[in-house]
């Protein structure tokens, strides 16, 4: 099986950037490895990202502005995810109770709101990361 060596956090909100270095210092010390960890603020980017660099997992937040909102992203999930790496979808939109479920059935491998993270939550956060990886481990045969 392949090493876990990278994830891409597709994020348009600058004041994430702390979230994120957090974040990858965490995935790091918990798999007493260096992670590469990187981040694209559109869509677009993170889409020419995936298709360059092949990262291990992707952590999606659904609402991109002005390129992306949070349906559109829906849909692009329900269009990529059998060729994308597995799709961690983060985000604060936490007034739409069925939000969870569309994005799990178009595609995502998991789901998180950004509060949870962000309180206490990044060692849940890089669980639900290697479990979206492992998922497509087996899934793929590996």
């Amino acid at each position: 099986m392949k090493d876990f060596e990278s994830v891409l956090y597709i994020e348009d909100d600058p004041i994430e950037g702390e979230v994120t270095r957090r974040l990858h210092d965490t995935i790091s010390k918990k798999f007493y490895n260096e992670v590469r960890f990187d981040i694209a603020t559109t869509w677009n980017a993170g889409v020419d990202y995936v298709e360059r660099h092949k990262p291990d997992v992707v952590i999606l937040d659904l609402a991109l502005y002005p390129e992306q909102n949070t349906e559109k992203t829906v849909e692009e999930i329900k269009m990529h995810w059998k060729e994308w790496p597995p799709i961690l979808v983060l985000t604060g939109n936490t007034a739409d109770p069925s939000l969870r479920k569309r994005c799990i059935l178009a595609g995502a491998s998991d789901f998180m709101l950004k509060g949870d993270a962000r309180h206490g939550g990044f060692e849940q956060l890089c669980e639900r990361i290697y479990n979206c990886y492992l998922r497509r481990q087996r899934e793929e045969g590996a």
